[in-house]
């Protein structure tokens, strides 16, 4: 096995970790295998949550309304952009 695999470590329920650093700017850039994994690509959004403790950041993907093929409910809107919008 790997070195770099036998000594990584991953926190209880977490599919993937790994750090990241945040630019002066505030930005930072998310690893490309994780990007690829969840289709992001260069003008995707994200729904930015703090936990309520304020220890954790979740980033959510935004679906675009193309790519629910008809499947939404009405009023169900959470985490989708409507490509109107823009």
């Amino acid at each position: 096995m790997d070195d770099e695999k036998k000594d990584e470590k991953k926190s209880p329920g977490v599919a993937w970790e790994q750090i990241i650093s945040v630019t002066s700017k505030g930005q930072v850039t998310l690893p490309k295998e994780m990007r690829e994994a969840l289709r992001i690509s260069d003008g995707s959004k994200l729904l930015a949550v703090l936990d309520p403790d304020g220890d954790c950041i979740v980033l959510k993907p935004m679906l675009k309304t193309s790519d629910l093929g008809g499947s939404m409910k009405c009023g169900l809107r959470s985490g989708v952009v409507d490509e109107t919008e823009r």
